[in-house]
């Protein structure tokens, strides 16, 4: 019987947002540099805004005191040496103090054992989650739309939807499950009263199959539904078994375009407020 070396690599990691960023020892979403992929700032909203509670959000468009804009075509991307600089830096820090300041200014908390792999690259090894984009993205739409997004309205643009509309939404989002064949995914519970029991599978069957039909005319204005049924196409497309390089050139050009048209409609009109006393 003839024996042999059998050598496995890993080069890929896998798991939700929080997971990654404990296995990659990132400070994660609420940090000043939340991304693993880019090192984007995030800027700090106001106290008040949000209910009291301290949040940084990421968007590419700020005030000039806050700095340069960032373009989504060409992000500040990090490099495999440059994590593994900063996070050694963070590990071998002379004390408590300084451990703290450089993992805030670099996002990284220390050094992660699986940067021991060799066939590990980081960031690039560590993809990110679409179960998230599912469970954020969508359920922070559907709050723009109803008017609870953190105390925000809709300032200068017209995208909140009528109560009597939203009412007649939900209701037939609950009567939709009556005739949904179980093979296209779970029930859709009500979308305002039981929310609480969305998951990223209802969130995917409300966007991709119930949202399209429903949300059609409802907006006062046609560019909303229109921005809504391109992150659908998104979705759809991500979801394919097979994808070209073409076709992945086009998801990151539509995400791109979907981003910068999300922050042209919505004007983030809260972060004007902030920069004076936050940055």
């Amino acid at each position: 019987m003839q024996k042999f070396s059998l050598h496995a690599y890993a080069i890929l990691v896998f798991g939700d947002m929080p997971a990654i960023a404990k296995l990659m020892r990132m400070k994660g979403v609420n940090s000043i540099h939340p991304c693993c992929a880019c090192n984007i700032t995030a800027i700090f909203n106001h106290d008040l805004l949000a209910g009291g509670k301290k949040t940084y959000y990421t968007p590419l468009w700020r005030p000039a005191a806050a700095g340069e804009c960032y373009n989504p075509s060409s992000l500040p991307l990090r490099t495999h040496d440059e994590f593994v600089r900063q996070a050694t830096q963070v590990s071998e820090a002379l004390n408590a103090t300084v451990k703290k300041e450089q993992a805030k200014q670099f996002g990284i908390n220390g050094l992660p054992i699986l940067s021991s792999l060799s066939s590990l690259s980081f960031p690039s090894s560590f993809p990110h989650d679409f179960m998230h984009i599912l469970e954020n993205i969508i359920p922070m739409l559907v709050n723009l739309w109803t008017g609870s997004f953190k105390g925000l309205d809709d300032g200068k643009e017209d995208y909140l939807l009528a109560s009597s509309v939203w009412s007649a939404i939900r209701a037939a989002c609950t009567k939709s499950s009556q005739t949904t064949p179980s093979s296209f995914g779970c029930q859709v519970p009500n979308i305002d009263t039981e929310c609480h029991f969305f998951k990223a599978e209802t969130w995917l069957l409300f966007a991709t199959i119930l949202g399209p039909v429903l949300l059609q005319g409802r907006f006062k204005k046609k560019v909303y539904y229109d921005h809504f049924v391109l992150f659908v196409k998104l979705i759809n497309k991500c979801m394919q078994f097979h994808l070209t390089t073409e076709e992945i050139d086009s998801i990151e050009q539509g995400f791109i375009l979907w981003v910068e048209k999300y922050e042209w409609y919505i004007k983030f009109a809260f972060l004007v407020s902030i920069v004076a006393e936050n940055i």
